[in-house]
């Protein structure tokens, strides 16, 4: 255990005592009495809390000599939240478009783009991705957000970019589906500017 850095949610930790005699030692969690240790000196951490801790250990030999150290750390146990906010999965959008993408953890390192199976790119905050470059067609895009002690998350879409400034796709009910009279029929509207649209039979 590295005083004063982050550590992954693990199992044990284990220390090392040794003294010619006779050796026990007591394990403080945060001033908090947290177990009386035996060789080979393991404390099992599945249970602490997620946040910064201070660990004190206390060894006392046969001659009643003691001796004190402590660890100070972060546990963290949680992974990175990551969200393709847009383009949606299955949308269609206009050559042109931005990704925004969404990603959070209190130790967040990295945001990373693959697109269509391509290596990696590292995302910038405020992980805005400008699509103007991307090729007309079926894309899928996977996301990849990674915390100071490894965890990923992952989060992919799959849209279609069209060749045009102006996308229309409808939303509900499905077409050629057979529904009610009076049920409402929603569309989506993507365009760069202000979009004006007429209703037709």
């Amino acid at each position: 255990l590295e005083p004063g850095v982050h550590q992954r949610e693990l199992p044990v930790i284990d220390l090392s005592i040794t003294d010619s005699g006779t050796v026990t030692a007591e394990a403080y969690l945060d001033s908090v009495l947290l177990s009386s240790l035996t060789a080979p000196w393991d404390l099992d951490t599945k249970a602490w809390k997620d946040g910064a801790h201070v660990l004190r250990i206390v060894a006392t030999d046969d001659q009643l000599a003691e001796t004190e150290v402590s660890y100070q750390f972060e546990i963290d146990a949680a992974s990175p939240a990551v969200d393709i906010l847009r383009p949606e999965d299955g949308s269609i959008v206009p050559k042109g478009w931005t990704m925004e993408i969404s990603a959070s953890d209190e130790h967040l390192v990295s945001v990373s783009l693959s697109l269509d199976g391509a290596p990696f790119q590292v995302i910038d905050y405020p992980y805005i991705v400008d699509m103007a470059q991307w090729s007309v067609g079926v894309h899928v895009a996977v996301v990849d957000a990674a915390d100071a002690v490894g965890h990923h998350t992952i989060d992919t879409v799959s849209f279609e970019i069209v060749d045009g400034s102006l996308v229309v796709a409808l939303e509900s009910p499905s077409d050629g589906s057979v529904v009610r009279s009076g049920t409402t029929i929603e569309f989506s509207v993507l365009s760069f500017g202000t979009a004006t649209c007429r209703w037709a039979e």
